[in-house]
């Protein structure tokens, strides 16, 4: 098993050296492998899956059967109401409930009292006959993160707690106990701390000894290297057991298997060990390798690892077991379970570089950078062993300096060296989210002059202020904008792949973001990457949710301080990151707060800044003696549903010396999937800051992306739409608007294009010092293209723009050409960075679109849907409508590839028409399309497919009364021979072998009627469809 580092044991040793003047190089380098006498063998690729029966359950597929027990909460004869509970006959965020009604209660502090009674709802279990039972439990929304549900059953009393803001409205299980007629058997719902608890229905399923007997059998022999298991699922890691319809919607535990054999080159040697790694399994993992348990991790997001060397069989075949559990869930984000991030075996020697930690402070004035590398030394070995460590610093591939240091290491022990040089002038090149300069520390490890092992980092020179007026970052006061990403994608959950990786990366800089509280969670290590070297700030933020959860014990809170660990040590010389965050939205949190703040700054890293995550300090009853935040380097608070004004005060007012960022800037999620959505009131919340409060650094809107969720009042695909982007990553209005909203420059503004001119002039107006986002523009370009209808670049050229600074005047220019191309149909100016990026962006079109083409409809009884091509030539589409009387009529116009015609007479007969706009105007109608409303309900709408690694993956809308969804597809549209049925809202996947292009349509069934099909779509390999 892993054995955890002791920082108390660690000698330190400390050299001092100053690095030889060498000329520097402006290019940063590649990522490199890790390190030198290092083989690692990635265990990544398909591996073998399996869930037992008692092990967990898929909420949306549990009904109420014939033969189950229900006890509402209504049954006076099963049911115990201990204390005062009101009665609710709606539930609460527009979730369902069970029978009449549900009963409720707001718990307070004076609930919890000694001695006094706690109130809560007893359902009584006592069933007529003895036997198994599973137990479920029903509920609407409930305020509770953590109710308390006492489950007393033959062999003793269980205690579970469970989140009711999520899975409202379906049945929850809660696992399988043995009862008898003549026990005192209940189920009992309460609190352990104030909130809202809502008490609905209980449930019990008989389970029959020999499935029980049989599960308990199968799970027991599930890590055995005899087992056959030819017939479990095939299922790639990273992933998540969701990307298989069978486990979409499955909480509880699941099971890896993976067979593997060593390389030649791997040869049992003392003199060497092996480790397997982690980088994160979600949520729960335990570990077997070839039928022996190697050891348990906790925490979903976070690395661990194990010494394997004397478990492995280093002659045949290895058998390498793993049971997830994704029972841990919390917050609106969903617990995509399994092994999500790489699995690998790394060998090195039995001492090693186990850690450095590289510090770079550079001296604005002067140009140096004082670099401390703090390097820890591992001995696996059962011997004491003096070892020579050596840090070479490079630019690129150029070596800028080097030092050694001896440091002699007891045996099964770590010590841990200290290096302090300086860069010269002409080596140093600050780090900036417009210009991320990337440097590389490698350690080697040498005894008796032999190289053992050695480490590579990457870090980043850059220098980070927080004072009560502000941020600063090298030298300049600064204000900047960002996002939330949440680690989701529809398909890849949080497993994310590095195309989705990038992608997102490349929108959200695209977008302007530049600070991001990125999310409530320990990121992906190659997403930290990409934003070193892209130039995105960030803080980063251990999983910790509700103080209340179970996994959380005070006083010391070993599990977050395990989390925090786990997280720093492995991000720790990203120089993306400037600031850590212990929690997100707590409640009773000051000494918790105030001794993870601590343990960050002494134990983990003394140079970041550290916060938490606030969405109560501005309130009336919050000071300074009972809420945190002033522990806290800078203040993290979310803002919600109200104009930032009043809580900018309260905070100030509070805490005058420590300046705000809003972590989270949510003004409101939208209703329904359409890609119309924007922000209406998004200027009006950023004009609170401009010009005003110079303390508030920045904001992080939620969200950039949509994400799936079991939250109470998410879309009935089960996806959260907040985002610019959805969870295809699919462009809303909202795009725009925050890149303009984002931006430096208030405009592009340029002079009506003439085909009879050579030249045109420009003007952009620079945002003003105290304005937001504020930040200098060095060594931008302004570049500008001609396009044909079809969206072809006939022409690029650029400017190099000089310097433009924070409250300078416009800068004026003009652009040039030889000769207008005659097909030319718009020109597109940007605003872009050294690193490539846009800055803001204006379209000025020449004429108005073309005629639409290709369009297409589909009738229902009412409802009439039209599709139509978007070509770049519009901004948005609409459609005209000659009714059967008639009347024409107009739909509004959207950013939507359709448009739904709604309120329409049964059998009427129409005519519609599609019409394109831009700014030039609208385009001509397009031909005629003649539709008879005579359907029954429309399909899915089906919004995005793609193809990838054999599998045809499908996104589509979802209504609340949808019981089964239709898929066929082929290889082309005559030829839909494939087909699937399945109940799954917003996704569904299906092996496709090896085919790279794929046709499908869909058709659903809702309250017994069964809608026409789709329009025909072509899935192909492009994930991405902007």
């Amino acid at each position: 098993m892993s054995r955890p580092i002791d920082l108390s044991r660690l000698k330190m040793v400390r050299i001092c050296f100053v690095v030889a003047w060498i000329l520097s190089s402006p290019l940063a380098f590649a990522q490199q492998p890790s390190g030198e006498g290092e083989q690692v063998v990635s265990l990544g690729g398909e591996w073998k899956f399996k869930t037992f029966f008692g092990e967990g359950s898929d909420p949306r597929r549990i009904q109420a059967g014939p033969d189950d027990m229900v006890i509402d909460n209504a049954n006076n004869d099963r049911v115990e109401v201990i204390g005062k509970w009101g009665r609710k006959t709606e539930g609460d965020r527009d979730t369902n409930h069970w029978g009449d009604d549900y009963r409720t209660r707001f718990y307070t502090d004076e609930d919890f009292i000694p001695g006094k009674s706690l109130p809560a709802v007893r359902f009584d279990t006592t069933p007529p006959t003895a036997g198994l039972f599973e137990h479920f439990v029903y509920y609407p929304f409930g305020h509770h993160l953590t109710t308390r549900v006492r489950i007393a059953h033959a062999d003793g009393t269980d205690t579970q707690h469970i989140s009711q803001r999520v899975r409202c409205g379906q049945w929850v299980s809660l696992g399988v106990y043995r009862l008898h007629p003549g026990g005192d058997h209940f189920l009992e719902m309460s609190a352990i701390t104030p909130g809202g608890v809502a008490a609905d229905a209980v449930m019990l399923r008989p389970v029959s000894d020999a499935q029980w007997m049989a599960s308990r059998a199968d799970i027991r022999n599930a890590p055995s290297p005899e087992l056959d298991d030819s017939e479990w699922d095939a299922i790639p890691v990273p992933g998540h057991w969701g990307m298989r319809n069978e486990y979409s919607n499955y909480n509880g535990k699941g099971w890896y298997r993976r067979s593997f054999t060593f390389p030649e080159t791997w040869q049992r040697d003392e003199s060497r060990r092996i480790r397997l790694r982690f980088e994160a399994v979600y949520h729960v993992a335990r570990v077997f390798l070839n039928g022996r348990y190697i050891g348990r991790h906790q925490g979903g997001l976070t690395p661990f690892e194990f010494d394997v060397t004397d478990q492995l069989n280093f002659d045949g075949t290895n058998v390498l077991a793993v049971e997830a559990d994704n029972n841990f869930l919390v917050g609106a984000t969903w617990n995509w379970g399994g092994i999500i991030r790489d699995v690998s075996l790394i060998q090195t020697s039995d001492v090693r570089v186990s850690y450095q930690y590289v510090h770079a402070e550079p001296d604005l004035d002067a140009g140096t950078a004082a670099i401390q590398t703090r390097v820890r030394a591992t001995n696996d070995s059962t011997r004491q062993r003096t070892v020579d460590l050596r840090t070479d610093v490079y630019d690129g591939d150029r070596l800028l300096g080097s030092a050694a240091a001896t440091v002699t290491v007891p045996a099964m022990n770590d010590r841990e060296v200290t290096i302090d040089f300086d860069l010269k002038p002409a080596d140093v090149h600050l780090w900036h989210f417009d210009r991320p300069h990337l440097y590389r520390a490698k350690t080697t490890l040498r005894e008796k002059g032999s190289p053992q092992h050695s480490r590579s980092d990457r870090f980043g020179i850059r220098k980070v202020q927080i004072k009560p007026e502000g941020l600063w970052l090298n030298g300049e006061k600064v204000r900047l904008a960002g996002y939330n990403r949440v680690s989701d994608h529809r398909y890849w959950g949080s497993s994310e792949p590095e195309h989705v990786l990038q992608h997102d990366v490349r929108l959200m800089k695209n977008a302007n973001a530049n600070f991001m509280r990125i999310m409530h969670g320990t990121q992906n290590k190659r997403l930290i990457e990409l934003c070193d070297e892209n130039g995105i700030l960030l803080f980063e933020e251990v999983n910790v949710r509700e103080l209340t959860n179970p996994e959380l014990t005070p006083p010391d809170y070993p599990l977050t301080r395990q989390w925090l660990r786990e997280m720093i040590e492995r991000d720790v010389n990203h120089p993306s990151i400037i600031g850590w965050s212990v929690g997100n939205e707590l409640s009773n949190h000051y000494t918790y707060v105030a001794k993870m703040i601590d343990y960050v700054r002494r134990e983990l890293d003394p140079h970041r800044l550290v916060s938490c995550v606030s969405n109560t300090g501005y309130r009336d009853h919050e000071t300074p003696e009972t809420d945190p935040l002033g522990e806290s380097d800078v203040m993290l608070q979310n803002c919600y549903m109200q104009r930032p004004t009043t809580m900018i005060e309260a905070l100030h007012r509070k805490w005058p010396n420590k300046p705000i960022f809003f972590s989270e800037f949510g003004l409101g999620k939208f209703t329904e999937a359409s890609l119309d959505g924007f922000l209406p009131k998004l200027d009006e919340w950023n004009a609170c800051i401009r010009g005003n409060f110079p303390f508030v650094i920045g904001a992080s809107l939620w969200t950039y992306n949509d994400y799936r969720s079991g939250y109470a009042q998410t879309l009935e695909d089960e996806n959260r739409a907040w985002g610019l982007v959805n969870v295809w990553r699919q462009k809303r209005r909202l795009f725009a608007q925050c890149q303009a909203e984002n931006s430096p420059v208030l405009d592009i503004r340029i002079d009506a294009i003439d085909a009879n001119r050579d030249r045109a002039s420009v003007t952009i107006p620079i945002r003003g010092r105290d304005d937001y986002p504020c930040f200098t523009m060095r060594e931008y370009d302004l570049v500008w293209q001609l396009r044909d209808s079809d969206g072809n670049t006939l022409l690029t050229e650029s400017i190099d723009l000089p310097t433009l600074q924070p409250g300078d005047a416009p800068w004026t220019g003009a652009i040039q050409w030889q000769t207008i191309p005659a097909d030319a149909f718009d020109l597109v100016a940007r605003l872009v960075t050294p690193n490539g990026f846009t800055r803001y962006e204006t379209v000025q079109r020449f004429a108005v679109p073309p005629k639409p083409t290709g369009a297409k409809a589909i009738a229902s009884d009412d409802s009439i849907r039209v599709f139509f091509d978007r070509p770049a030539s519009a901004d948005e589409w609409f459609v005209r409508c000659i009714g059967p009387d008639g009347t024409t009529t107009e739909t509004k116009r959207t950013f939507d590839p359709y448009v739904d015609l709604s309120g329409l007479t049964s059998g009427g007969d129409y005519q519609i028409r599609v019409i394109a706009s831009n700014t030039k105007g609208d385009s001509e109608t397009s031909q005629p399309i003649d539709v008879t409303t005579d359907g029954t309900i429309l399909p899915p709408v089906i919004w995005h497919a793609f193809v990838h690694e054999g599998r045809l993956v499908v996104g589509y809308s979802a209504q609340p009364d949808d019981a089964t969804y239709v898929v066929q597809y082929g290889d082309d549209e005559s030829n839909l021979s494939g087909e699937l049925q399945t109940d799954l809202r917003g996704m569904l996947s299906v092996d496709v072998n090896d085919a790279k292009s794929v046709s499908l349509r869909m058709k659903r069934i809702a309250s017994g009627r069964e809608s026409g099909w789709s329009n025909i779509v072509t899935a192909t390999e492009d994930v991405f469809t902007e």
